[in-house]
């Protein structure tokens, strides 16, 4: 789920100079991809969150109790900050949020809102919450309501809490049958943080398919040319398809 150091600087110029020091997530998309296979499935089975947030495990007879403290200092992220917005007390509207992120603000909405008429500004933040901070198993091209409501956040520069947001996803993948165990990197680490005996397994790496890759890019309607991403549309001087194929 985490991505390569040149993607993830490219991303980066292209989302915003400090989106992700502002929310406190460098550590964590920086986190390395050696993980245990067995292991993260018994963090995964045995995993609960109580009311105050704090989550609990047991890997080889080791009870891991992850808290504020656990948090900062695997990957950075600490329990403040908001989970979601309430259209009342907040401002935050669902259709409003969405057709504020479209190339044509005025066309007709569908009770499915896909990506495919996002603005590149927004549309790299639903990639990148898509795949790499919030994944999930359902269809990747419609916008949910809590990627609008990261997303709108982050626009405003509010910080969101990520542990909250993670936990979700993480009870789901032990709830739900058609999700994948996500944040398996993170995962190995609590288990390294805790000195669970690790002796006899086998470390693995995340798979490709859970990275932002240059197909991810090429479907926000972008291109490589002349060592550098640009959009599809977007003017360049010289001999395009030679510039591409040197590339």
């Amino acid at each position: 789920m985490f991505f390569s150091l040149m993607i993830f600087q490219k991303i980066h110029v292209l989302l915003c100079s400090n989106l992700l020091e502002v929310q406190r997530l460098t550590k964590l998309v920086k986190m390395k991809w050696t993980f245990y296979p067995k292991l993260v499935k018994v963090f995964y089975t045995c995993a609960h969150v109580d009311l105050e947030g704090n989550l609990f495990s047991t890997v080889n007879g080791v009870d891991m109790v992850i808290y504020a403290v656990v948090w900062k200092e695997v990957d950075g992220l600490d329990m403040d900050g908001v989970r979601k917005f309430d259209e009342t007390a907040d401002g935050y509207n669902k259709m409003q949020a969405y057709r504020g992120m479209l190339l044509d603000p005025g066309r007709r909405l569908r009770s499915c809102l896909g990506v495919g008429g996002l603005t590149i500004e927004d549309n790299m933040p639903i990639y990148l919450i898509t795949y790499i901070l919030t994944p999930r198993s359902s269809n990747d091209a419609q916008v949910t309501n809590d990627d609008l409501q990261i997303v709108y956040g982050l626009k405003l520069g509010i910080h969101m809490n990520w542990v909250l947001l993670i936990e979700d996803i993480m009870l789901k993948c032990r709830r739900l049958v058609d999700y994948e165990f996500t944040y398996v990197v993170l995962a190995s680490r609590f288990i390294d943080y805790f000195k669970v005996d690790v002796s006899n397994e086998i470390m693995d790496y995340t798979k490709a398919s859970s990275e932002i890759t240059e197909s991810h890019l090429r479907k926000l309607g972008m291109r490589y040319v002349d060592h550098e991403w640009i959009m599809a549309a977007e003017p360049v001087v010289g001999n395009i398809e030679k510039m591409e194929k040197d590339d």
